[in-house]
């Protein structure tokens, strides 16, 4: 594009009169150390921009598409990237303060947890699980994945807060309206399917909580056993809850203790079901430590 003859792109985007644009188009323009400040670009096109220790105030680039840019060192203060797309882009020591990315989309950015976190907190429940959502993945394509693991956290609390607002409030004119009672039953089991992962592996990051998980069934079980008095092949009359819980164990990995097994059909019955739950329980632990040594 052009501003006219003596009209150079850096020097529109960097003068002190507003600019209220659209649909316009800037290809490697340096604006390293420069201040921008109420500039209104909306759905344009930048390509290997460089703005390095650049200071952005009060701007307004929403549905615009980045390529190629340079934001390292850039300080944003109450900037709007609505609906942005952002490509191959450059965010090292980048810092965020007020700005808006809802709807936005990282394709390869160089962008971290740390720097981008209270920019998450500054949207709302909806707006914030799809931007963690996406930021996840550029990470994980990245190979950045201690970002990632942190960027996945930050998805599920916010996935679940909305789901729970989405399923419970009422009180809220928003999701009063918005939502109707079958969309409040998929809300109430997408908020409740993750609590269950929470308890059972933290998500698949807490290899110790299904370790928990597995004794806590296996001694429901054994008492189970035991109240019950589960009838045992070749067991001895003296047959304690100490017999019934090493029984249970040894039915929960899938092994034997000694020669018993159960007589009744109901026995047997239940027996393969702790199994099953056994052998389940057990991939959660191998995938559990699969994640944990990945990381190293």
């Amino acid at each position: 594009m052009k501003f006219g003859a003596d009209v150079s792109d850096a020097a529109l985007l960097t003068g002190e009169v507003s600019v209220a644009l659209e649909h316009e188009s800037y290809t490697t323009v340096s604006l390293d150390g420069k201040r921008l400040r109420d500039k209104k670009i909306r759905k344009s096109h930048f390509v290997e921009i460089g703005l390095k220790e650049t200071i952005l105030t009060d701007c307004d680039f929403n549905h615009s598409t980045f390529e190629n840019c340079y934001f390292r060192k850039t300080s944003f203060r109450h900037v709007s990237f609505v609906g942005c797309t952002f490509k191959d882009c450059k965010f090292d020591g980048a810092i965020f303060s007020e700005c808006h990315f809802d709807h936005a989309e990282f394709f390869n950015c160089s962008i971290g947890f740390e720097q981008f976190s209270s920019v998450l907190e500054n949207h709302q429940y909806n707006a914030r699980w799809r931007l963690a959502r996406n930021l996840r993945m550029n990470s994980q394509n990245r190979g950045a994945y201690d970002d990632a693991r942190l960027f996945l956290l930050a998805e599920l609390r916010a996935s679940e807060a909305h789901n729970y607002n989405k399923a419970f409030n009422w009180r809220d004119s928003y999701y009063r309206t918005k939502y109707r009672w079958e969309d409040r039953l998929r809300g109430m089991f997408a908020w409740t399917a993750p609590k269950i992962s929470n308890i059972c592996w933290g998500h698949g990051e807490k290899p110790v909580r299904v370790i928990i998980i597995a004794v806590v069934v296996a001694t429901l079980f054994a008492y189970g056993y035991w109240r019950y008095d589960l009838q045992l092949s070749n067991a001895p009359a003296d047959f304690g809850f100490g017999e019934y819980l090493g029984f249970s164990a040894a039915t929960f990995i899938t092994a034997t203790y000694g020669n018993l097994s159960a007589v009744s059909r109901s026995g047997r019955i239940f027996t393969t079901i702790e199994s099953i739950v056994g052998f389940a329980i057990f991939g959660l632990f191998v995938a559990t430590l699969y994640r944990r040594v990945s990381k190293r």
